[in-house]
């Protein structure tokens, strides 16, 4: 019978919710300083805690190549699926990171005339 515990690091990231929310406060009435905070969040709680994460992970598939052993658990099969999604969540992050600061751009330059 095998005991799932949460990583640090993936706990800290599910903090990553309270910046989602403040960027869903900001998109209603085009606060900009909202998304500020949203990037700034999204980058702390979000893409900091999974870089951290997935380097873990590497290294620990790493060592077990290099050692030539296979854990005893059945751990390493998660292994690969765990690799995936993380990159599939830090993509998404630099997404909304993206995005968000094309909105900063074009709500400060709202009144502005081009030529």
């Amino acid at each position: 019978n095998v005991e799932l515990t949460p990583e640090p690091w993936i706990m800290a990231w599910c903090i990553s919710f309270i910046p989602a929310l403040i960027g869903l406060q900001s998109l209603p009435k085009n606060r900009s300083n909202l998304l500020y905070m949203f990037a700034f969040g999204i980058i702390v709680t979000g893409v900091g805690p999974l870089m951290y994460g997935s380097t873990f992970v590497i290294l620990e598939v790493l060592q077990n190549m290099s050692e030539g052993i296979v854990p005893a658990t059945q751990d390493w099969r998660v292994l690969p699926i765990k690799m995936a999604v993380v990159a599939f969540i830090i993509q998404l992050h630099a997404i909304t990171v993206y995005y968000s600061s094309k909105l900063i751009g074009a709500w400060g330059s709202k009144g502005e005339k081009g030529s």
